[in-house]
């Protein structure tokens, strides 16, 4: 078992820097959870917290019904593989996987068993009297790895456990992990700055910004659906298009503008439309349009007819950024960068004029004035 509560967690460092602001999170029983943010936002210092590395200033922390804030770090049953690899230089991998069962005064021959089985399953067996400094990166992380695991904790914590590694490594050591949990069925809890790593591990992830909890759910949740206009523009990569807009209500229709391209709108949607009862219900003038790339499509330039709908405007392709399987499309649209994904060998071309049209339907939108998302 390994369910973790962390209930109305709170800490600040001197000079007013607030790391955590009323945590409230649960994580279940052999659940990858992920905490994402940018830097400074509490992410390291939530995991410290957990660990036992930094006192709380309130709040409580619960590990299968069992409260561990106010216990030692090595009776919390939680094991944490840290950013910068600590490794005994003087001891060889066997003695640095050995170490913190010969601090909880484990007998010998278990040692020998455990540090052995926990090196073939991460791939160390033959590393084993060799000396950390004779290591590759990557078996040094393994190293970190097995010294955590070989612990047999209930929660495992991983600070940032793929910083620093080149991209095949990275990846490599980003499998190993996941199958890793696979077998074990353990509960971890992952923390890391890069949203494109949150969402290909996560079960599920948490977006932290300023010690504040902003949105929990599965990875597609966060893309699909961001809370507010944060979450919307740090999740997905290229980052959502956000484009201002005024909404009015025209008898029956809903009158969409975006602001500084008056030639192109308003577009009239029918009230009738699913989505059109969010803008028009709340009876806020002024909003914002998110769009992720794939939702904006590109044709060949032609006349267009103003207000139509499904809505269209001309454009002029920037740039073009080919990233292998496809082709990352920066977009003038009136006085606004529009980003948009094309097929890898797209025929459009930089300094091209060209037809877009945006996906209302599928959209995301956000009120101006808070950044929350209109549901």
């Amino acid at each position: 078992m390994g369910r973790l509560e962390i209930r109305g967690v709170s800490k600040s460092f001197p000079g007013e820097i607030v790391a955590a602001r009323g945590v409230e999170l649960t994580i279940e029983d052999g659940e990858l959870f992920v905490i994402v943010g940018p830097s400074g936002s509490g992410k390291s210092t939530l995991l410290r917290l957990v660990a036992g590395l930094e006192s709380l200033d309130s709040g409580s922390l619960w590990l299968d019904g069992r409260r561990i804030d106010e216990l030692a770090p090595r009776d919390r049953d939680v094991a944490m593989v840290f950013q910068d690899q600590v490794l005994y230089p003087h001891l060889d991998v066997f003695e640095n996987i050995a170490f913190g069962l010969r601090a909880r005064g484990r007998p010998r021959a278990e040692i020998e068993e455990m540090v052995r089985g926990t090196a073939a399953v991460l791939g160390l067996s033959e590393c084993l009297d060799r000396p950390p400094g004779t290591l590759s990166g990557g078996q040094r992380r393994r190293v970190s790895l097995a010294r955590a695991l070989v612990l047999r904790p209930k929660l495992f914590l991983f600070d940032e456990p793929f910083s620093g590694l080149d991209a095949p490594l990275r990846a490599s050591t980003r499998a190993e992990l996941a199958e890793l949990r696979r077998r074990l069925k353990a509960t971890m809890v992952l923390v890391t700055h890069d949203q494109a790593e949150a969402l290909a591990l996560g079960d599920r992830v948490a977006v932290l910004d300023g010690g504040r909890i902003v949105q929990v759910g599965r990875p597609l949740d966060l893309y699909e659906r961001p809370v507010n206009r944060f979450v919307a523009r740090f999740i997905g990569q290229p980052p959502m298009n956000l484009l201002p807009c005024l909404v009015a209500k025209e008898d029956r229709n809903l009158a969409i503008r975006i602001v500084n391209l008056d030639d192109l709108g308003p577009w009239s949607i029918s009230l009738a439309a699913p989505w059109a009862s969010l803008l028009s219900d709340r009876g806020i003038p002024r909003v914002e349009l998110g769009l992720r790339p794939e939702q904006v499509a590109i044709r060949p330039a032609a006349a267009y007819s103003r207000g139509a709908f499904p809505p269209t405007g001309p454009a002029r392709v920037r740039r073009l950024e080919p990233i292998g399987h496809e082709a990352l499309a920066v977009l003038e649209f009136g006085p606004y960068d529009l980003l948009a994904r094309l097929p890898a060998r797209t025929r459009f071309r930089p300094g091209e004029r060209v037809l877009v049209e945006l996906d209302l339907p599928g959209a995301s939108w956000f009120d101006s004035a808070s950044g929350a998302r209109l549901d």
